[in-house]
């Protein structure tokens, strides 16, 4: 869960952006308000996918915006350059040490279902099943403001989540088995609706969850 290096999208970058993305998660682990670049070689339209692709398998990071601003400066050449970036985050640092806590003290909950398995079908089966039985989706959630219900925190505390949030729960508990699982996003049935769901990787191969 925590060795980002071993992470599928992570090895999909070349090796600027590889540096990028550990700076990026090494000041989002340690909730820093603005996170330097020592070698500022990333140009600004691909910071936002560097940035997405971290949020998308660090489910660990449940205080994760999607927002966040920069720094920036030109090379010379009329190249936007960034030099620093303001990751914005839904809860304090000390709440998110309580919140961590009431995740860990759940798991258990979740994985006691795994001690039958055979194999990685049957763990994430069973990851999925457990989810979807123990948690409620919130048909109401337009009206209701808390960020819970898209990260694994709504899911394995709240019991109360959207897409997001069931799909963070996932691959949290996937990655704990030491499963490759990542979200992804896009269009439900219609194409105004969002909706993010999971790719998992069991026996090698790839599959949408």
């Amino acid at each position: 869960l925590n060795d980002y290096t071993q992470k599928y999208f992570y090895q999909q970058l070349d090796e600027n952006q590889k540096k990028v993305y550990a700076a990026l998660y090494e000041g989002i682990a340690a909730h820093k308000e603005e996170i330097h670049f020592e070698e500022p070689t990333l140009y600004d339209w691909s910071l936002g996918y560097v940035f997405q692709l971290l949020r998308f398998e660090n489910p660990q990071f449940f205080w994760m915006y999607d927002g966040y601003s920069y720094d920036y400066y030109e090379d010379g050449k009329g190249v936007i350059v960034i030099s620093c970036i303001r990751p914005v985050y839904a809860y304090t640092a000390d709440e998110c040490k309580k919140m961590q806590k009431e995740i860990e003290k759940n798991v258990p909950e979740f994985r006691r279902v795994l001690v039958d398995c055979k194999d990685e079908y049957d763990i994430v089966l069973a990851i999925h099943d457990e989810i979807v039985n123990k948690t409620d989706y919130d048909q109401d959630y337009a009206s209701n403001p808390s960020q819970n219900l898209y990260n694994a925190y709504g899911a394995l505390v709240d019991k109360l989540a959207v897409c997001q949030g069931y799909a963070n729960a996932f691959s949290y508990l996937c990655q704990l088995m030491g499963i490759q699982c990542v979200n992804v996003n896009g269009h439900g049935a219609t194409m105004d609706e969002f909706h993010e769901w999971n790719r998992v990787c069991v026996d090698g191969k790839w599959y949408n969850m």
